[in-house]
């Protein structure tokens, strides 16, 4: 992390099953709140209306089958070379209360 960089423009936080209302709002919240954030779902339609209004430095989209332990495994790769990370959180079920999102993080690696 550079000097100056703030913990939230340092960290990623992957939605999973970011196309329900409720993943939307937890990818809304934690994006208006600073944090670089990858969304999935297994229909991609369903993540645009997530990713409007924030650029592709913030925010990335991938459809993806997460029961699926290859399409896991490609997304996990994927979200950590395009932000250039080698770790992120995750937020595995976005059916949680949006005032506990920052309990529900934890440490995945690729």
């Amino acid at each position: 992390m550079t000097r100056g960089t703030s913990d939230a423009a340092s960290s990623v936080v992957l939605v999973l099953d970011a196309g329900t209302d409720a993943g939307c709002r937890i990818a809304r919240k934690l994006l208006s709140e600073g944090q670089r954030v990858a969304i999935s779902d297994r229909h991609p339609a369903e993540l645009t209306r997530i990713m409007h209004g924030y650029p592709s430095s913030r925010v990335l989209a991938i459809a993806a089958d997460t029961e699926d332990p290859a399409q896991l495994g490609r997304l996990l790769a994927r979200v950590c070379d395009y932000f250039g990370v080698d770790r992120l959180y995750t937020v595995a079920s976005p059916t949680l209360d949006d005032e506990n999102v920052a309990e529900t993080h934890f440490k995945m690696s690729a």
